[in-house]
């Protein structure tokens, strides 16, 4: 959602900017075809020369990660608060000899089956 914001802003400023110091949109309007080919084209084309297919291959991947959103959401970040805050609990009265199973072996565990989007995460889980 924030790309496509931040894309929108960017329009706005630059032909907000453009009409607020006088130029005529009409032209401009005419002629962005043509000119988003060159200066997008010209862009384009130095990114190319300019890295490597390695380097590339990152920049599509980060452009994706950005237009695809955050991996957790905000339910995962409760769930994370929620389970340590029954570890904590458990290890307080009951002692660390009734938490040691469940840290262990998580995947047996009843505390860590009540979160399973939790436990499926393995380094969550390592961690």
């Amino acid at each position: 959602m924030f790309p496509v914001i931040g894309l929108v802003v960017l329009l706005v400023m630059i032909f907000g900017g453009f009409a607020i110091t006088g130029g005529a949109l009409g032209p401009v309007m005419e002629a962005i075809p043509h000119e988003m080919l060159i200066i997008g084209g010209a862009a384009v084309g130095a990114l190319i020369i300019g890295n490597s297919m390695k380097e590339l291959k990152a920049l599509g991947g980060g452009l994706m990660k950005v237009f695809k959103g955050p991996k957790y959401k905000k339910q995962d970040y409760l769930d994370v608060i929620f389970l340590v805050s029954k570890l904590m609990k458990m290890l307080r009265t009951e002692g660390p000899i009734a938490l040691e199973p469940h840290v262990e072996d998580p995947k047996s565990s009843a505390v860590f089956a009540e979160y399973p989007r939790l436990l499926a995460d393995h380094t969550l889980v390592n961690l």
